[in-house]
């Protein structure tokens, strides 16, 4: 075999590695698109049996993983406190309890409570998918919602119109007919990007964004 040949091969190889690669990491770790408020019925699924089939594979796959994953959260941490900073104890607790309000409205499937905390454009969207999950007798349900992290952009620090980070950990799952998802629930980690406003010292969200 020539070296030219070689190359070509090594090269292939190397793209078919990546390539494997990829597809695990978006197979063991999805990512979410429906809202969270709104959620996205990330930790209700998998039956018990297929759990334990798989529990094997999914701890070998984690360990290959692992550095990867790190490699990724020190990158990502450092971004992170590149553009945001954090905020004063009494501000943090005005956004903690914001959200909270917002997203306990989500789950009893009406935004009236919150309407005046939310622009009109956001508020319509989110009243629309709700509505659409009572017509197919559907409800998200977000509970242990623990807050974790709250910042704020350091563009935005000392404007009326701020964008706030909110980490944390929560239990997100759909209850379809009444009935509740199989397998275990759990929660999960999330990361939300919220637009706030502050008109005559009320706060009012501008835009959300699941991230």
């Amino acid at each position: 075999m020539n070296i030219h040949a070689e190359k070509i091969l090594n090269i292939s190889l190397k793209l078919i590695i990546c390539l494997i690669i990829v597809i695990i990491i978006y197979h063991f770790y999805p990512i979410l698109v429906e809202a969270r408020a709104g959620g996205g019925g990330s930790t209700g699924g998998s039956s018990s049996s297929s759990d334990s089939e798989m529990s094997l594979g999914k701890f070998l796959m984690a360990l290959i993983l692992l550095p990867f994953m790190m490699i990724k959260n020190m990158i990502s941490n450092w971004k992170e406190n590149l553009v945001y900073t954090d905020v004063d104890n009494l501000e943090k607790w005005e956004y903690k309890v914001l959200f909270l309000n917002i997203q306990s409205a989500w789950t009893s499937n009406d935004m009236k409570d919150v309407q005046d905390r939310m622009d009109p454009t956001l508020y319509e969207d989110y009243q629309q998918k709700l509505l659409e999950y009572q017509r197919v007798n559907k409800r998200n349900i977000l509970t242990d919602i623990q807050i974790e992290k709250v910042k704020v952009s350091k563009a935005s620090r000392n404007k009326n119109l701020k964008e706030i980070l909110f980490e944390g950990t929560i239990v997100d799952y759909f209850e379809v007919n009444g009935e509740l998802p199989h397998g275990e629930i759990k929660p999960v980690t999330f990361k939300d990007i919220w637009i706030i406003e502050r008109i005559n010292n009320k706060l009012i969200v501008r835009d959300i964004q699941n991230l």
